[in-house]
């Protein structure tokens, strides 16, 4: 309904029971709300802000009466509507990765404009959580006891732990490469990841 928020908890049910093959995650996306041509046309929008933007850092600046004059000329755009602040297909992909429904939210982020979904930072985080888990082995047998910090579980049901260097490619390295830039968020994780790679290279 316009105006209300979905719950979180209506999210996680729905995840548990996509993750569980109760429902098919096609059969129900196509009523999610907003649309696809929504997201994207948002997505285009705020990236080309960003580029006006970070051109207006490198013009000089004039006079301010010049700036009234340019104002006076150039008629304003119409502003656009923003997209509704309760993406149903963000609050389900952040479900997915909660519950481990990692194939689940995959296909939602590969739908959606690349690393539009994990600009949303649940969603980042989230996913930095189920990296957290997969790579917990063989982070393990690689890092020192200092830096080992708390363990992680494996997810139930969710993808499984890399216990070698071949288990990586399988799970981690698609989750890492749909993170992008975003993996920021978690320079614990960042730190993980650098200190597996190296043990790699000395192998």
């Amino acid at each position: 309904q316009p105006g209300v928020r979905t719950p979180q908890s209506l999210f996680h049910l729905t995840a548990l029971l996509i993750k569980s093959g109760l429902i098919h995650l096609e059969n129900l996306y196509r009523y999610l709300s907003p649309s696809d041509g929504e997201i994207k046309e948002m997505h285009t929008r705020m990236a080309l802000e960003a580029k006006q933007e970070a051109q207006k850092m490198n013009v000089t600046d004039v006079s301010a009466n010049n700036d009234e004059n340019k104002e006076k000329d150039v008629p304003k755009e119409p502003e656009k509507p923003d997209l509704p602040p309760d993406n149903q297909k963000f609050g389900l992909c952040e479900a997915l990765l909660m519950v481990g429904g990692w194939s689940d939210a995959k296909c939602i982020m590969d739908k959606l404009p690349t690393h539009w979904t994990v600009a949303h930072l649940p969603i980042a985080q989230a996913l930095c959580k189920l990296v957290h888990s997969t790579i917990e082995p063989l982070y393990r047998s690689h890092a020192s006891k200092a830096a080992r910090g708390r363990p992680y579980r494996a997810v139930s049901g969710g993808p499984s732990q890399a216990h070698s260097f071949d288990d990586l490619s399988k799970e981690l390295f698609p989750m890492v490469t749909r993170l992008g830039p975003y993996l920021s968020c978690d320079p614990i994780l960042l730190a993980k990841i650098l200190r597996v790679g190296k043990g790699f290279l000395k192998e």
